[in-house]
């Protein structure tokens, strides 16, 4: 098993990467915080008149309003990270932390596991993967009862991967906002997530996947399992800007409902200001194939067992057949509790 690098408030002994208040890291390393003012603005004047994402708010960005209110944690460039950074050191070390924002700077490759159990009601994390950085994020959200709002917004620079696997489960009450900003040439972004629902839980997930820059790529693939009286919400958006000529863009959206009780509505949509683009989305909501089932339990299988495999199969196939980035083991272990 991997040891996760250790987070500290400062700059790490094997010169990686700095954790800290950002008006620190300003002070520390102008030249990184010139240039992550620089992209920012770049990003955030493209989408002034943009109203397409409700819980995104459009400003440009300055110095005052980051001094003294969040915290930063920055990857130096042109590195390539063999064990994870994993963020539940941050969020124990930095009990006021709500605001999150990690910059991956040029030429890094880094894995980051984000394991949620008794997070803050509210979380907020920018992820800048900047020119020919790559980044892996592996999100598990698995509390007990209680209520958790989760907002995770990407922004992928010029020739850079953004690869996120993430499995929610377990809240009476979620809301997670999930943003994919694709604004240099080349860019590309894959997503594959698992939502697994029991009880009374009640989830809304809202995925947005924006393009700016040309020859962009994002795809999309989310699975719900929900039993018991469970409800869940699905909002995707794709929105390819009349500047993002030949970009390409994915978005699906397959749930099974296990029990009469269980509810999920599943909304797709697609904005596309150009045609040169290559664009698809879905979605399905259904009970178990009864012809599957079928199928199974005349190979001898009871009935039981028969349910199982094809549960799993429908949450296993989602990341498996992910090419881009195989899964991690904490979030298989994560899942096999889950469906268990």
């Amino acid at each position: 098993m991997m040891i996760p690098y250790p987070l500290c408030n400062n700059t790490h002994s094997d010169q990686t990467f700095f954790m800290g208040k950002f008006n620190t890291f300003i002070s520390t390393y102008p030249d990184a915080a010139s240039a992550f003012f620089d992209k920012s603005n770049r990003v955030h004047s493209k989408m002034q008149t943009c109203t397409h994402n409700p819980h995104v708010t459009h400003k440009t960005i300055n110095h005052e309003l980051y001094h003294n209110k969040n915290n930063v944690l920055y990857i130096f460039p042109n590195l390539t990270l063999d064990q994870p950074i994993t963020l539940s050191t941050v969020f124990s070390q930095y009990r006021d932390t709500h605001t999150l924002i990690i910059i991956v700077d040029r030429n890094t490759s880094v894995s980051i596991h984000d394991m949620v159990a008794d997070a803050p009601i509210a979380r907020h994390i920018q992820y800048w993967v900047h020119e020919n950085a790559h980044l892996r994020l592996f999100y598990v959200q698995n509390g007990l009862s209680s209520t958790h709002n989760q907002t995770i917004a990407c922004y992928a620079d010029t020739y850079s991967t953004i690869n996120i696997q993430s499995l929610i489960a377990g809240e009476l009450l979620s809301k997670t906002f999930l943003s994919l900003y694709m604004y240099g040439m080349h860019a590309q972004a894959h997503i594959s997530g698992a939502i697994i629902l029991k009880d009374t839980h009640n989830n809304s997930v809202s995925l947005y996947q924006k393009h700016l820059a040309p020859r962009t790529t994002s795809h999309a693939a989310i699975r719900g399992i929900i039993r018991n009286n469970a409800q869940l919400s699905y909002n995707g958006l794709i929105v390819i800007d009349s500047e993002a000529t030949n970009s390409e863009a994915t978005q699906e959206n397959k749930n099974i409902l296990l029990d009469s009780g269980a509810r999920a509505e599943s909304i797709p949509s697609l904005e596309i200001l150009t045609n040169e683009v290559q664009c698809a989305h879905g979605s399905a909501v259904s009970y178990l194939d009864p012809e599957q089932l079928f199928y199974a339990q005349s190979r001898g299988l009871d009935p039981d067992i028969s349910r199982r495999i094809l549960i799993e199969s429908f949450a296993y196939e989602l990341f498996e057949k992910n090419a881009y980035s195989p899964p991690c083991s904490p979030l298989l272990e994560h899942l096999q509790a889950l469906l268990s």
